[in-house]
């Protein structure tokens, strides 16, 4: 007995459904980094140059981690983005992947 569900319902996937859960919580991430940086944004506009080195390599940091934070939540074209669009085509063709384990169990006759 083949184990069949519907193909044309709406179906969420696991990784999507971790995803829809964080993906804010990145982008609040994200701009609690930015925010923090103002302080040192600030001391970089002292006067005093013995530390700026030291701040400018922060800034820079803080730049390329949020930068890479964006890479992976923003567009269409984001590594999130990717992830959940992948997900969606292989539920929409085979279904959830505990359906489609039962389905290739019936195919050999496990089940």
């Amino acid at each position: 007995m083949s184990y069949s569900y519907n193909r044309s319902a709406s179906r969420v996937g696991p990784l999507t459904r971790v995803l829809d859960r964080w993906w804010n919580q990145v982008h609040d991430l994200e701009a609690e980094i930015e925010a923090a940086s103002k302080e040192y944004q600030h001391a970089l506009s002292d006067h005093d140059k013995e530390g700026e080195a030291g701040i400018k390599a922060i800034l820079k940091a803080v730049e390329d981690t949020t930068k890479k934070i964006r890479q992976l939540t923003d567009g269409g074209n984001s590594a999130f983005a990717d992830l959940q669009s992948k997900e969606e085509g292989f539920v929409k063709k085979h279904g959830l992947p505990s359906e489609y384990i039962q389905e290739q169990q019936d195919r050999m006759g496990l089940r």
